[in-house]
């Protein structure tokens, strides 16, 4: 599992961080599709971190492309 064109930030603003309602411990998944956003709940690990933005990172409806083919095969 490679996320290879997905951008990440870890942010320090707490000001940042109240205008998105995220708390300090807390993981965004932000996205331009779908709901626009995702919370991670739960205890945070690597392979739980993975699995959440694997299965967030993909519109409901989506172009088949080759991104897509690995997420469908």
């Amino acid at each position: 599992m490679s996320f290879d064109d997905l951008a990440f930030a870890h942010v320090f603003s707490t000001e940042l961080r109240a205008a998105n309602k995220a708390t300090e411990a807390n993981f965004v998944l932000f996205k331009q599709f779908d709901e626009g956003r995702n919370d991670f709940t739960g205890e945070a690990t690597l392979e739980t971190l993975k699995t959440f933005v694997d299965k967030n990172s993909f519109p409901t409806v989506m172009p088949f492309n080759d991104r897509a083919i690995a997420k469908v095969f």
